[in-house]
This record gives C-alpha cells, sequence and structure tokens, in this order.
C-alpha cells in the first residue's frame, strides 16, 4: 500500500514516490481498494501496469574498466530519449555528463557530447582504486545555441568492493546506487599462474566470504554485477564490474576462554588450576595467561603466563591465603588473547565468609571444608614447667588478626588481645597476679581473609586454668 485517499469521491492519484520521483524503464503496476464504513475491504481491482515516458537519458552501465590510483577509467553507457516532446524540444541535442566522488551530492560537469546518438562516454584519469564513482547525464535542446534542458537520468553508480581479511579467509562486501535491479554477483579472483581473473562463485547476496585461503599470501578480487530494468525496451542483462582489490589473510581470531577449574590444597597452603581448551575452537594456542584478584572487589592481575597445548595445571603457592578469584585466557600463535574464561573462586567456606564459588574440590574431590579452621585448646597449665604454660592457639591459616577477651565466671575481664596466638600466662591484666585455678569463659572474634574482604566471626568457648601442674 502506498496511499490512502480521504475520500470516496477522491478517483485519481499522483505517485511520485513521496516526492523522490519515479524510476524511468522500470514497470510500475497497481491496484485500487474500496474501505466500508465497517473497516471491511472491497475485492481488489484488476491490475493496470505503466511506465514512465523515454523522454530523459536512462543509464544502463557505470562499469570500472581499469583499476588504478591515477590513472583508472569508467565505462558509462545510457539509452537514448524515443518519447521527448520534439516541438518543445527541438534538435540539434547533446548530454552533459556530470560525476561525483562517493557521494551523489555535489555533482560536478565534466563533459558533454555533441549527439543525441552518442549513448557511451570513457571517463579516464580517475583513482578507481579508492573512489566510488556516481554518474547522471542531462539532455539539452540546443538549437542555436540556446541550451534547454529536456530531462535528467536518474543518478547511477559504480560497484564498489571492499574486503576484510580474517583468519584464512576473506570477506568480500560491496554497495551500488544503481536505479536497475540487480539479481546476482560473480565473483572473480586472481589466478596468480595465468593472471587472469577466475570465476570462483555466484551469489544473490552483497557479500561473500572465500574461506580455505593461506595467511599472509595476497588474494585480489573483483566483482560483477547482473542485473536489468523491468521494461523490455533495454539491454538485458546489465552487466557491471567493480574495481580490483587486493587482501592478505591474518589471524584477527583470538582463541576461546578456557574451562577452568581450581582443587584447593589445605595442607599445602595452596591452589591447583586445571583447564582445558574447547575442542570445536582454533587450535593454535601456545600460552595462558592466569590472572588473580584477592577479593569480589579487586582487579584481575596477571600472576604468570604458562606455556602449553590443550590442557595444562598451574600450582599457585607461597601465597598469603588461598582465597581470590581466578580466570584464564588463551594466546594464539600471533599474540591475540582470548576473553576471560568463567572466573573460580576460593572463599572460606568453615568461617564467616559465604562458602564456596565456582569449580573448588579437595585431593578427594569434596568440596573443601578445613582450610580456615581457627581453634582453641580447653586447658592449660600455667608455670615454669615449659609444658603448656600458655593459652596458645592451635596452627592456623589466614587470620588477618583477633579480638580475644577473657572472662572469670563472675564476668570480670582477666585478659585481652588481638594476637591471633593469644598467648596468655594466666595472669590477671590489671592485677598482675596469677589467676586461680578454675573455668574461665572467652569471647573471640576472629578477622577472616574472605572475598568480601576481612570479615569477623565470633566463637565463644571456656578454658581450664591449671596452675603448675
Amino acid at each position: 500500500m502506498i496511499a490512502t485517499t480521504s475520500s470516496i469521491n477522491d478517483t485519481s492519484f499522483v505517485d511520485n514516490n513521496n516526492g523522490l520521483g519515479l524510476i524511468n524503464g522500470e514497470d510500475y503496476c497497481y491496484r485500487v481498494i474500496a474501505c466500508y464504513p465497517d473497516g471491511s475491504e472491497s475485492k481488489a481491482s484488476d491490475e493496470v501496469c505503466a511506465q514512465l515516458k523515454k523522454d530523459v537519458p536512462i543509464i544502463t552501465n557505470v562499469s570500472v574498466n581499469t583499476t588504478s590510483t591515477t590513472t583508472g577509467s569508467m565505462y558509462l553507457a545510457w539509452s537514448k530519449p524515443t518519447e521527448h516532446d520534439t516541438v518543445q524540444f527541438p534538435a540539434p541535442y547533446r548530454y552533459l555528463i556530470y560525476r561525483g566522488e562517493q557521494t551523489t551530492n555535489n555533482l560536478t560537469l565534466i563533459d558533454s557530447t555533441i549527439s543525441i546518438n552518442d549513448t557511451t562516454y570513457i571517463d579516464t584519469m580517475l583513482n578507481t582504486q579508492d573512489f566510488q564513482y556516481y554518474y547522471r547525464v542531462d539532455m539539452y535542446s540546443d538549437p542555436s545555441g540556446l541550451r534547454d534542458i529536456v530531462g535528467k537520468s536518474t543518478v547511477a553508480s559504480s560497484i564498489y568492493l571492499l574486503l576484510t581479511p580474517s583468519d584464512n579467509q576473506i570477506t568480500l562486501n560491496w554497495n551500488e546506487n544503481v536505479p536497475w535491479t540487480n539479481t546476482q554477483h560473480i565473483i572473480y579472483r586472481l589466478n596468480t599462474t595465468t593472471l587472469n581473473y577466475d570465476s570462483i562463485d555466484i551469489t544473490t547476496n552483497a557479500s561473500y566470504i572465500d574461506t580455505g585461503l593461506v595467511n599472509h599470501v595476497s588474494y585480489c578480487y573483483k566483482v560483477k554485477s547482473i542485473g536489468a530494468y523491468s521494461s523490455s525496451s533495454f539491454i538485458n542483462p546489465i552487466l557491471n564490474f567493480s574495481q580490483e582489490t587486493c587482501a592478505e589473510p591474518i589471524d584477527n581470531i583470538a582463541p576461546c576462554p578456557p574451562s577452568l577449574c581450581v582443587e584447593v590444597d589445605c595442607e599445602g597452603q595452596q591452589n591447583v588450576l586445571h583447564w582445558s581448551y574447547p575442542t570445536n575452537c582454533p587450535n593454535d594456542v601456545v600460552q595462558y595467561n592466569i590472572y588473580r584478584k584477592d577479593s569480589l572487589k579487586g582487579s584481575y592481575e596477571l600472576i604468570t603466563s604458562v606455556n602449553g597445548g590443550l590442557d595444562s595445571t598451574f600450582v599457585h603457592d607461597n601465597i598469603s591465603s588461598i582465597v581470590g578469584c581466578y580466570v584464564i585466557t588463551g594466546i594464539d600463535s600471533v599474540g591475540n588473547e582470548s576473553l576471560f574464561s568463567d572466573s573460580v573462586c576460593v572463599d572460606n567456606p568453615n568461617g564467616a565468609c559465604e562458602g564456596n564459588l565456582g569449580c573448588i574440590y579437595n585431593n578427594d574431590g569434596e568440596i573443601t571444608t578445613k582450610c580456615f579452621e581457627y581453634r582453641l585448646p580447653n586447658v592449660f597449665t600455667p608455670g615454669n614447667d615449659n609444658l603448656n604454660d600458655l593459652f596458645i592457639s592451635f596452627p592456623y591459616r589466614f587470620v588477618e588478626s583477633v579480638h580475644m577477651e577473657i572472662f572469670n565466671r563472675w564476668g570480670q575481664l582477666m585478659f585481652e588481645t588481638t594476637n591471633p596466638d593469644i598467648l596468655w600466662d594466666g595472669v590477671n591484666t590489671s592485677t598482675k597476679q596469677p589467676c586461680n585455678d578454675g573455668t574461665y569463659y572467652y569471647v573471640c572474634t576472629v578477622n577472616e581473609n574472605c572475598l568480601a574482604g576481612i570479615t569477623p566471626r565470633t566463637i565463644k568457648g571456656f578454658i581450664t586454668l591449671i596452675n603448675n601442674k
């Protein structure tokens, strides 16, 4: 549907393509339907077709003859008018030829002909390698040197071919702005043996991917369009060529992100990273980069690079804490780096942190829960025999600090420290006197290293003090 009238009494309509104008040489066919007050529609009228009078030049060819940055040439052809008004516009006639680079705007007069039968033109000394050219042909009545315009052709352009190289392939894209309809394009590639351009395929699309190529080898192409006007009074098919252009395939395809898992070795205080590379991805990976951040709010930093094939392992040891997040990337032979893998995070599942994230297992294949133990004894014997003289914590890991308070049964504070080792000798820090035998109670805030940062956890218990035993 192109329009709706405002009244049932409207029985005519002028189609000018919304002010853009119709194209000479094309058939235009129409039907009309009536719309009733209840929204229903009538049957369609019979189809009626027509075309504009052939009273202006109609371009049929804008083709690259030779490709060069300085001496390139274009072939321009058009069909002469046969239905112009010879009374209003008497002979003789001449054509004025206009050309523009890269755009239909600001077309410039470049030449003229001396006869209505001159319907071809060779435009030379052009940069056909880098520019797309647009043309328009105007026809003038020129009796006694009094120039009067008869009409203007529709603007038509050459085919401009762009090459995008990638890994072992080149993508061809082209654009054209022509009044006829191109239905097919033939792809030509230079045969370096015969030095002729051989057709390698035909397509109805405006792009083509040539695959199976060798990286860093030059390949040259051109494209031929096949088209026609819908009217039968013009040459058919209309054939035009793009410029010739070359490119070299390059490996600019990054590898796929590897698949990462982390095995926590609590006794060894280390994280063991295992990864595998997807089998359906480019297989030219020569190196892996491993990144780590200590907390969820931190930034990933490169900790090491590992040379290897499709599967490998890395042991991250000598670390202050096993808590952290890891990602891994693959690097191919020319330096392309993949995206980050899915992150795998190690947290403190036995303390104040929220638990495991990702793919974390101990040596038995179970989720680890023993890495962050902070345990205290329930008895000690202060004195001078060097046996259990101090209230001291068992070996611990990844504890940043503590706040320990020890009370007697009446709630009086006996001892306070931030040292994770505790090291209480059974002396009341206020009176500087040894405490009596008995049971004392403690409240200890343990500040643990977690993904969210230093996270406190409170533990409560009792300690039995027995002097000189």
